[in-house]
C-alpha cells in the first residue's frame, strides 16, 4: 500500500469523476458539426464554461478556454501579451516564486525584447503589494502573480494586486492551479486565471484559462475556430466533462476539506516533536487551504528523505513535480532563503489531498528514523 502525500503534484482521478468520462467515451460527435449529435456535445461544452464562470463569480460576457494543462494557460497568457505588444515591448512583472511555466515564458519576453522585474519574496513565501506597486512602471503591460505556491503553500493577495490594478492598463494574471475550486476566488479586477484538472481529481490532460471581456489572446495553437477562435483542435469533451464534475465534488467537499488538512498538519506537527525531529516550517500556510507543508528537516538531506520514504511506499517529494523528475536546489526556497545552503538541501514538500489519513503522516515520520 502506498502512502501518499504528494497531491499537488498530482491528485488520483475521483470514481465519480471517472464514470463520467467512462460514459461520455460513448457520445463521439465532434462539437464543431451541425447535426444534432455534434450539438448535443457543443452545448455540454457551453454549460461547463457557464460552470467555471460561476466559481470564479465573473462576467457571462467574459471567457473561459479549455486547455491541456496549466502551462499550456500560462503560455497563452504570455504569447498573447508578447503578441499584443509586439511592437511597443513593455515591462512585466513576475514574482520570482512563480511555476517553471510562468518564469521560462517571462524569459522568453525577456529575449524577445521586454523588461522583466522579478519580486523577491518575503521569509513567509509571499510577495508583498507595496512590492508590486512600487515596480509598476507605465510601460508595465502583465503582472503575473500566483494565488497559491506549489512548493510552499503560501497564498499570495491577488485581491489587493488585482484592486491595485483595476484602474491601470496593466493586465493581471493569476495562476490559480494550486487554489481553483479548493477555495473560493472572486476574478474581480483578474484579467487571466489558470487552472489544471488533475490538482482537484479530475485526469491530466485538462486546464483552462479564464480571460476578462478586455483582456487580449493570440492564439498558441492555430489552424480552427475552436473554443472561440483561441484554441485550435477538436474539444476533448469527456475530459472537459470531467473538470466539471471534479469541480463540483472539491466545491461541495471544501469546508470539510479546509478542516481535514488542518488537523493533518497539526498532527504533523505533533508527530515530528513527539519523535525529537527537529523541523521549520517553510513559509507560511495558506488558511484558505492549508493542504500544502514544506518543511526543513534539519540535518537530514532530502535527497535521502525521499530514498528512506520511497523505500517504504511513502510518496513526497522536494519541490515543483516539473522539474523533469530530478531533485534539484528549489529555485523558491532559493529566493526566500537566500544562501541558507543546510535549509535548502534538508527541506521537503508533503500535501494533503481527500485521501489523507494520520497513517500516511505516520508512515512518512516512521521512514525518517
Amino acid at each position: 500500500m502506498v502512502n501518499y502525500l504528494d497531491y499537488a503534484a498530482t491528485t488520483p482521478v475521483h470514481p465519480e469523476v471517472l464514470e463520467v468520462i467512462t460514459k461520455e467515451m460513448a457520445s463521439f460527435g465532434n462539437p464543431s458539426s451541425v447535426y444534432r449529435i455534434g450539438r448535443e456535445q457543443k452545448q455540454k461544452i457551453e454549460r461547463v464554461r457557464k460552470a467555471i464562470l460561476k466559481e470564479l463569480q465573473a462576467s457571462p460576457h467574459d471567457a473561459i478556454i479549455f486547455t491541456s494543462s496549466g502551462s499550456e494557460g500560462n503560455n497563452l497568457v504570455f504569447e498573447s501579451i508578447r503578441e499584443h505588444f509586439a511592437k511597443e515591448k513593455g515591462h512585466i512583472i513576475v514574482s520570482a516564486v512563480e511555476h517553471p511555466s510562468v518564469r521560462k515564458s517571462a524569459e522568453f519576453l525577456a529575449q524577445e525584447g521586454f523588461e522583466v522585474t522579478y519580486l523577491a519574496p518575503n521569509r513567509e513565501g509571499s510577495v508583498e503589494v507595496s512590492a508590486v506597486e512600487k515596480a509598476l512602471r507605465e510601460d508595465t503591460r502583465l503582472v503575473s502573480i500566483m494565488t497559491v505556491n506549489n512548493e510552499t503553500g503560501a497564498r499570495f493577495p491577488i485581491e489587493e494586486i488585482a484592486a491595485l490594478l483595476k484602474d491601470t492598463p496593466t493586465y493581471f494574471h493569476t495562476d490559480a492551479v494550486q487554489a481553483f475550486a479548493q477555495e473560493e476566488i472572486n476574478v474581480d479586477g483578474i484579467d487571466y486565471l489558470t487552472a489544471s484538472g488533475h490538482k482537484i481529481y479530475a485526469p491530466k490532460g485538462i486546464g483552462f484559462l479564464y480571460k476578462s471581456k478586455d483582456a487580449p489572446i493570440h492564439a498558441l495553437i492555430k489552424g480552427g475556430g475552436q473554443e472561440l477562435g483561441f484554441r485550435a483542435g477538436t474539444e476533448n469533451v469527456p475530459y472537459i466533462l470531467s473538470l466539471e464534475k471534479a469541480m463540483q465534488i472539491v466545491v461541495n467537499r471544501r469546508d470539510e476539506l479546509v478542516q481535514t488538512y488542518q488537523e493533518l498538519r497539526e498532527y504533523l506537527i505533533a508527530k515530528l516533536s513527539e519523535r525529537g525531529i527537529e523541523f521549520e516550517f517553510n513559509g507560511v500556510a495558506n488558511p484558505k487551504n492549508p493542504h500544502i507543508c514544506n518543511i526543513w528537516l534539519k540535518g537530514r538531506k532530502a535527497t535521502q528523505t525521499l530514498i528512506f520514504n520511497d523505500l517504504q511506499d511513502v510518496s513526497v517529494s522536494a519541490g515543483s513535480a516539473c522539474s523533469a523528475g530530478s531533485v534539484q536546489i528549489s529555485p523558491v526556497l532559493s529566493a526566500m532563503f537566500k544562501g541558507e545552503t543546510s535549509r535548502l538541501e534538508e527541506s521537503v514538500r508533503l500535501s494533503f489531498g481527500m485521501g489523507s489519513t494520520k497513517e500516511d503522516i505516520d508512515a512518512f515520520v516512521d521512514a525518517l528514523r
